[in-house]
């Protein structure tokens, strides 16, 4: 005893609205993905100044003091950024995963030090 259930017109329209939306949201997020994927340098800011603007695609590393003489060292290599090493408690700079990409930050909370690719 199962009854036939049928589209009325507004559920097709419904439907319909449902996919352009979905179509339009996908389409959306890869474009935002692809503009922003590539990072040109590293800006490495203590306590909200800029200390200084590094190039991406140069290996370096570099020994910064943040808030209150604490101390972190920022490698860039193969077009990527991570905190080497850091004399804070939580050390959750250190483990952060290598960065790479645009907009992408790493942080070290207790020594104010922000290191973000643009």
């Amino acid at each position: 005893m199962l009854k036939r259930i049928g589209f009325t017109r507004n559920d097709l329209i419904l439907v319909a609205a449902l996919l352009v939306f979905a179509a339009f949201g996908a389409w959306r997020g890869v474009n935002i993905g692809v503009s922003s994927a590539v990072a040109e340098k590293v800006i490495i800011r203590v306590n909200g100044e800029v200390l200084t603007e590094l190039p991406l695609d140069e290996d370096r590393e570099l020994g910064v003091t943040g808030y209150d003489g604490g101390f972190n060292v920022v490698t860039i290599t193969n077009r990527e950024v991570y905190i080497r090493e850091a004399d804070c408690p939580d050390l959750l700079c250190v483990k952060h995963a290598p960065a790479s990409e645009r907009g992408e930050l790493i942080v070290c909370l207790p020594h104010r030090i922000a290191v973000e690719l643009e």
